[in-house]
C-alpha cells in the first residue's frame, strides 16, 4: 500500500491544477483486481480507494474521486468465474462513502439486450435506493459503453461476438445515452 499512496501522491501533484476527477481503478469487481486471499474484491477496493483518496487529497483536497466501474448489482463473469456482488458488497461495507461518483460500464453484446435484460432504468433506479439508504447520495457516470464485437477465447473469456449490425447497435447505443442523459447519468 505505501507504493500506491506513493503512486497517487505523485500523479496528484503532477497533474494538479489540470485533472480534478480521479477514477479509482478499472472494473474492480473483475480479474483486473487481484485481491489478496480471503478478501473480497469490495473489501480490497474499498481499502485502495481509501489510500487513494487520503494519498490525492493531501496534494489537493478539492480532487474528487470515481469509483471504478462495475455492473451494477449484478455477478459479473471473468476468466475466474463470477465475483461477488461487487456493488451491493460496497454500498454495505461502507466504500461507497469514500466516492463522489460511481461509474459504470455498459456494453452491448447481445442482440436485443436491452429486452432481454433489467430495464437501465430500473437499475439505475435501484443503484439510487442502495446509496440512499446507506446515506451517500449518488452521482453516477456511465464512463465507458459500446458495442463487443470480438471473442477473447486466448484470454479464456467467453464474450459472445455481436449479432448486432452497426446501424442496430448505433440506434440502441444512442437510446440508451439519451435515455440516461435525461435520468440524470452522466
Amino acid at each position: 500500500l505505501s507504493a500506491w499512496r506513493l503512486y497517487a501522491s505523485n500523479m496528484a501533484a503532477r497533474y494538479r491544477g489540470r485533472i480534478r476527477y480521479w477514477e479509482v481503478w478499472n472494473e474492480p469487481d473483475i480479474t483486473f483486481l487481484r485481491p489478496p486471499p480471503g478478501m473480497t474484491h469490495a473489501e480490497a477496493y474499498k481499502l485502495l480507494v481509501a489510500e487513494a483518496r487520503a494519498a490525492l487529497r493531501s496534494v489537493d483536497p478539492g480532487l474528487r474521486l470515481v469509483g471504478g466501474p462495475a455492473y451494477f448489482f449484478y455477478k459479473r463473469s471473468s476468466y475466474e468465474g463470477s465475483q461477488e456482488d461487487f456493488t451491493e458488497r460496497l454500498v454495505e461495507n461502507g466504500g461507497l462513502a469514500l466516492l463522489d461518483v460511481f461509474g459504470f460500464h455498459y456494453y452491448l453484446k447481445e442482440k436485443r439486450m436491452l429486452d432481454i435484460s433489467p430495464d437501465p432504468v430500473r437499475k439505475r433506479d435501484g443503484m439510487r435506493a442502495a446509496f440512499a439508504k446507506a446515506g451517500q447520495p449518488p452521482v453516477l457516470w456511465d464512463t465507458e459503453g459500446g458495442l463487443i464485437r470480438f471473442t477473447a477465447s486466448a484470454l479464456g473469456l467467453e464474450l459472445p461476438a455481436s449479432m448486432y449490425s452497426i446501424d442496430e447497435a448505433a440506434d440502441e447505443l444512442v437510446w440508451w445515452h439519451v435515455s440516461q442523459l435525461a435520468a440524470g447519468v452522466e
